[in-house]
């Protein structure tokens, strides 16, 4: 069975769990507050658009529980890695992924439903 499969049973199945955005997640309390943050910031904007919650939004308070924040290591917060083609790369990780994103991401991008573009979308 997975490694998490006892600790967090009410969790989707194990994915990518070799990627580095997983493993830095995983490393430490710091970070992982952090991004869950920022999973609480997309479901917001999710409910926002669509007017309804996303199905990951049922996951809210058990992944914010002292049962989850307990087994996670304490640590210092480190920048998320840049999961990204090399020219991206910035000591600014931020920069990086705006840069990716313009460069390479933009394709996908859509601004609808009450939301406009950022303004990081037009600035070089």
């Amino acid at each position: 069975s997975p490694p998490n499969a006892t600790v967090f049973p009410h969790i989707y199945r194990p994915a990518y769990l070799h990627h580095p955005s997983t493993q830095w997640v995983g490393e430490n309390l710091s970070q992982y507050v952090w991004a869950y943050a920022l999973f609480r910031a997309l479901c917001d904007e999710f409910e926002f658009r669509f007017g309804k919650p996303h199905k990951s939004s049922a996951l809210v308070h058990y992944l914010g529980s002292f049962e989850v924040i307990t087994q996670i290591p304490k640590g210092e917060f480190d920048a998320p890695p840049q999961c990204m083609p090399k020219q991206y790369h910035h000591i600014d990780t931020m920069k990086a992924y705006r840069d990716y994103y313009r460069g390479d991401k933009m394709y996908f991008a859509k601004w609808e439903r009450g939301r406009e573009a950022p303004a990081w979308v037009y600035d070089a």
